[in-house]
């Protein structure tokens, strides 16, 4: 008997424990969706961080290759609440003049933003001096969620951030069109020419009315 009751409170003590032991991945599972993303570490060189409601995702600064002092800030923001917000501002440390492509970009609700790569919405930095692999401290504001500040590698505009900046994408290319109109103007030339011989051939026929 004793044998008995000594394996059954043995179960019982196996699964109070193991119940125990199931309450934080529960818990986990009820912290919502800022609770999975907001912990994350930066993905690759990119800077990833969060103030309130917005998520700012893989930032870096893509370096002109023909400007050592300007640079392209690529990013995803992300603003899971709610209430629309918009980045209305940044600045630098090294300091340099920031210029945002229509003076903020809107955050709507529970949607994404990016600058820089295959988008209108550009974050342009001139003036910064900055080593290779170097950091820049860069404070993001928005208009709701306040401010946040945080270190953004800078990277050369190559591999993925290839497309990123004045000289990536289809800008680069478009530029020789412009030189290629202007050959067409060579062909005034030969009608001057041409225009010319009409008016040897009137003055021969006007010298020989004389004649008879």
């Amino acid at each position: 008997m004793n044998r008995m009751m000594s394996r059954g409170s043995g179960k019982r003590i196996a699964v109070v424990v193991a119940g125990l032991a199931a309450v934080p991945l529960l818990a986990g599972c009820f912290n919502g969706f800022d609770a999975q993303t907001s912990n994350q570490p930066p993905s690759g060189d990119g800077l990833s961080t969060q103030v309130g409601n917005i998520q700012i995702r893989s930032a870096v600064w893509v370096r002109n290759p023909s400007n050592a002092t300007s640079f392209v800030l690529s990013a995803t923001f992300v603003n899971t609440g709610s209430t629309p917000d918009a980045l209305t501002g940044i600045t630098t440390d090294p300091k340099g003049t920031v210029a945002i492509t229509g003076g903020s970009i809107p955050l709507a609700s529970y949607t994404e933003s990016r600058s820089g790569s295959k988008s209108g919405q550009n974050v342009n930095l001139t003036g910064a001096v900055v080593p290779n692999s170097g950091y820049v401290q860069t404070t993001f504001t928005f208009a709701n969620a306040g401010a946040v500040t945080g270190s953004v590698m800078v990277v050369p505009q190559e591999g993925i951030y290839a497309s990123v900046g004045p000289n990536g994408g289809s800008s680069a290319s478009a530029k020789p069109t412009g030189s290629a109109t202007a050959s067409p103007k060579v062909t005034g030339t030969p009608s001057a020419s041409a225009s010319g011989s009409p008016k040897a051939s009137a003055s021969a026929t006007a010298s020989e009315k004389p004649t008879p």
